[in-house]
């Protein structure tokens, strides 16, 4: 663990997880949530599981850099209401969160790191 109390590694879930994606591919609703399962499964995956509680954390320039705000929750939520239109919708939203993670934080400091590491995982399952 860092000294963010950060794991940097996967939970044990994760592995099939991804085995499954890599199995079906990225292509179709069921996947998406196979997809934010996987990152929900990460050991570092609460970071952004729910919006950003700016106030609480002390963040208060946060609405002023991250003007659209995402989470795993809001994706799940969209998906379960069959919200998106395609892979390159909810493609854009995953990134979304991680974009945000890394415009308020930089890629210097550890949650930056993370955002930027889970990003590239995350868009890795797309190439085909």
């Amino acid at each position: 663990m860092d000294s963010y109390g950060l794991s940097w590694r996967r939970s044990g879930n994760c592995a099939a997880t991804l085995e499954k994606i890599r199995e079906v591919g990225i292509e179709n609703f069921e996947s998406f949530y196979t997809a934010l399962k996987y990152f929900f499964l990460d050991l570092d995956g609460h970071l952004f599981n729910e919006p950003v509680n700016f106030k609480a954390h002390g963040l208060f320039d946060y609405p002023s850099i991250v003007k659209y705000p995402m989470d795993f929750s809001t994706i799940k939520k969209k998906l379960s209401l069959n919200a998106y239109e395609g892979e390159a919708e909810f493609q854009g939203d995953m990134n979304l969160v991680f974009d945000n993670c890394i415009l308020y934080h930089g890629t210097d400091r550890d949650l930056g790191k993370i955002a930027l590491q889970m990003k590239t995982e995350f868009n890795a399952m797309f190439i085909k």
